[in-house]
């Protein structure tokens, strides 16, 4: 099994849509009235969820009618929330075929057919021509590719001269011993991270200039406590959340990323690169 293989496998979970519909339905939901901002408790799959995602798109400088490429879309969270918000029409590629087909599915359910469009893709090898998008983003994908520099490359090669690339990714950022499961490895094997120097390296040698690199390890920290502490006073997880995504040893995964946050051995960063 080659790594992409590998980590597709990981990210594929059986019912993904039919727990969503649940969840909405005790939330007094349904696929007819359910909004973008309802699906982002479960499709915003990164640390800090939606307000993550509104600290780091401001960040990038979309315009209206700009094509944006989101590179690891999973089911579409960012891309829709873009889309709706900056009025942008987004490309979202993901290697993980039930992401894609439940991220379409959700499409049609908020009436976003037109504005985004979701294909199975690789982030080292992007079935599009050179300089197609105005901008690109990422969140939380090269987490799981070995060769960064590579994925960076191809985004150099699709984005238009000045375009930006903004990247949201968990890095390695002390020493000490990692504990798995993890959200987007079940081990080191498939788990390849980097320091968030290292990014800035393979962002350059890309041919990009890095414009702002931000550590977001305080929030990450604050958020996942927030969450704990939510948890414990309902009693469980609620009926829609990350978890969803995460399959039956979700609790394990979210307690092993809270004790390597706490501990000071990964931590969130952003990195805005701009295409000279």
């Amino acid at each position: 099994m080659t790594n992409s293989q590998a980590v597709a496998a990981h990210y594929s979970i059986k019912g993904i849509l039919d727990t969503i519909e649940s969840g909405l339905k005790q939330v007094g939901a349904d696929r007819d009235s359910v909004t973008i901002d309802q699906l982002s408790l479960v499709d915003e799959f990164h640390i800090g969820g939606r307000k993550a995602t509104e600290h780091f798109f401001p960040q990038l400088g979309f315009r209206p009618g700009d094509r944006v490429l989101d590179i690891g879309c999973g089911i579409g969270g960012g891309s829709r929330f873009a889309a709706a918000k900056y009025e942008v029409n987004v490309d979202g590629i993901d290697l993980t075929d039930e992401y894609i087909e439940v991220g379409d599915e959700l499409n049609r359910w908020v009436g976003m057919e037109t504005s985004v469009s979701l294909k199975t893709g690789d982030a080292t090898s992007l079935e599009f021509e050179d300089k197609t998008f105005d901008a690109a983003f990422t969140m939380h994908v090269c987490m799981n590719i070995a060769d960064k520099r590579r994925v960076f490359e191809e985004a150099y090669r699709v984005i238009k001269p000045r375009g930006v690339l903004g990247i949201y990714d968990v890095t390695k950022y002390g020493a000490g011993e990692i504990m798995y499961p993890l959200p987007w490895a079940a081990s080191a094997e498939t788990s390849h991270l980097s320091s968030a120097g290292q990014y800035v390296k393979d962002l350059e040698s890309a041919g990009f200039q890095v414009e702002t690199v931000t550590d977001r390890h305080a929030f990450a920290v604050e958020f996942f406590e927030a969450v704990k502490a939510k948890m414990a006073s309902a009693g469980g997880p609620p009926p829609l959340g990350i978890h969803v995504l995460m399959g039956s040893d979700a609790k394990t995964k979210v307690t092993n990323l809270t004790s390597n946050l706490i501990n000071g051995l990964v931590a969130p960063f952003e990195f805005v690169a701009r295409k000279l």
